[in-house]
């Protein structure tokens, strides 16, 4: 289970990382437009938030429907 978690966690990272580096040109376009680094790590902020309770109610809702699906498997 703890290796699961793990597993999801660092392709989480993962994929962070890869948004960072992607997202790069524009926080210089915006950085040149005459944004604060203020706003700019506010924006980012909201954006890894809004990513990250996204990714937890998928999760969640995972859960619970392989939890159904569990609990209505008979074991005989």
């Amino acid at each position: 289970m703890a290796v699961l978690v793990l597993l999801g966690i660092a392709n989480m990272a993962n994929l962070l990382i890869f948004r960072a580096l992607k997202v790069g040109r524009e926080m210089a376009i915006r950085k040149a437009l005459g944004a604060s680094l203020g706003r700019l790590i506010q924006m980012t902020l909201v954006q890894t938030m809004l990513l990250a309770l996204a990714g937890a109610a998928a999760g969640v809702a995972i859960a619970l429907g392989i939890q159904a699906v569990l609990s209505g498997i008979s074991v005989r």
